[in-house]
This record gives C-alpha cells, structure tokens and sequence, in this order.
C-alpha cells in the first residue's frame, strides 16, 4: 500500500485516524508531527472500494504500530467513512464529526502552517452543513482549532438532488 509521510507543523497529543467523505475517501493516522496519508481509495459506495478501503486501513495500523484515540470523519450520516467511524465509538476511542468544508479550510491553514486567525472559503460543491442542510459555498473566520462560519451562499434546491453532487451541470 502506498502513503507518504507528512512532517505536520504541529504536535498532535494523542493519536488519530481521519477518514476522508465518500466519493475520492482517503484516510490518515497521525503520531506526533507526523501525519500517514494515505492515496485516495475511490468511491466508497463501491463495495470492493470499501472493503480496500478497510483492509489499508487495518494494514498501515498495524505496521505503524498506532493505536488511535481518536477517529475524525465527515459530518455527513449518510457517508460510508462516517458510518465506519461511528462503528468504532467506545470508551477509548472518540468520534470527531467535522463538517467538510470546514475541514478544507483547517487542511489549507494546516498545510501553510498558519499560527493565527484566518479568513478561508470554501466552493467545493456540496458539504453537510452544521445545520442539517446542504452547504455549498461559505466564508469562514477562525484558526486551526475553530471555525466560524460567517458568510455563505443562498440556499437553493439541487436538481436531481444528490445526483447534482456528481452532475454539476444539474445546477
């Protein structure tokens, strides 16, 4: 299995695994300033996508050594990566739900190894808001520890609902 190793800017107190969303999912276990990454693993609503997926997952685990304390997902209840780390909820591990285009932003503030306060956006498509609703472009304000959405795009319906996800013509 393929991954590199990222020098973080940053000490993580404790060992994590973040899943990636559904449609390009990665994964990554942190230790220390050291991040695994791993190559993106496809579509996850591929059953044989999945079952790669996992089986890396339990792989690079094991070869590392790291014995995660926390997992991090996406925000969204519908994604497989979420479902996986839900799964995983227990008295020594803890569940991080954490909305995805806020998670770009922290990724870019991370990966410029910003100390201070930014103002980020985000335009991927769509995310699964903090408020239950679709989110598809916003403005935040914060740091590395927290976001703060402070501006965002009208709410309007996707034609062909999640279909304009992988459609963007749809919109």
């Amino acid at each position: 299995m393929k991954y590199s190793k990222i020098d973080l800017p940053y000490r993580m107190k404790t060992e994590t695994l973040a899943l990636g969303a559904q449609s390009k999912s990665a994964f990554c276990f942190t230790r220390g300033n050291t991040a695994y990454l791993s190559d993106p693993q496809g579509d996850l609503s591929d059953l044989r996508n999945f079952e790669i997926f996992e089986r890396q997952i339990k792989d690079l685990q094991r070869k590392l050594k790291i014995k995660p304390h926390i997992v991090a997902c996406d925000l969204h209840p519908e994604y497989i990566s979420t479902k996986y780390a839900l799964q995983m909820n227990s008295d020594k591990i803890r569940i991080r739900q954490i909305q995805h285009h806020q998670a770009h932003v922290a990724s870019c503030i991370a990966d410029n190894q910003i100390k201070g306060r930014v103002i980020g956006a985000a335009f991927d498509g769509a995310g699964y808001g903090l408020d239950g609703n679709i989110w598809g472009g916003e403005f935040f304000i914060g740091d590395i520890k927290g976001l703060r959405r402070i501006a965002y795009l009208r709410y309007i319906s996707m034609p062909g609902g999640e279909s304009a996800i992988k459609e963007p013509w749809r919109m």
